[in-house]
């Protein structure tokens, strides 16, 4: 497999968060700390972005159910009055 080739880029970050950075990683390793964050954080917000896909699905799913069970009722409904009637 090749080893991914590296680009150098500029970006400003708050003090505060560079704090953070270096009190989280080893000295040196900024680079590798923050491309590691980066990489969880996209597959993380890939992982949310399908789970709410899949929730908006499975709601879909339950509604149109839901209305298919009541057109039903409704019809054994009126096949049950139909019958009830003939009885009379």
């Amino acid at each position: 497999m090749k080893a991914d080739t590296y680009e150098r880029v500029n970006i400003t970050l708050p003090k505060s968060t560079l704090k953070l950075i270096d009190g989280a990683t080893k000295k040196g390793n900024r680079s590798g700390f923050i491309n590691e964050a980066i990489a969880f954080y996209l597959k993380n917000r890939t992982q949310q972005s399908l789970r709410e896909r899949l929730k908006e699905g499975y709601i879909a799913q339950v509604q149109e159910s839901l209305k298919m069970v009541r057109e039903a009722e409704a019809a054994d409904d009126e096949l049950w009055d139909r019958l009830y009637k003939d009885e009379k």
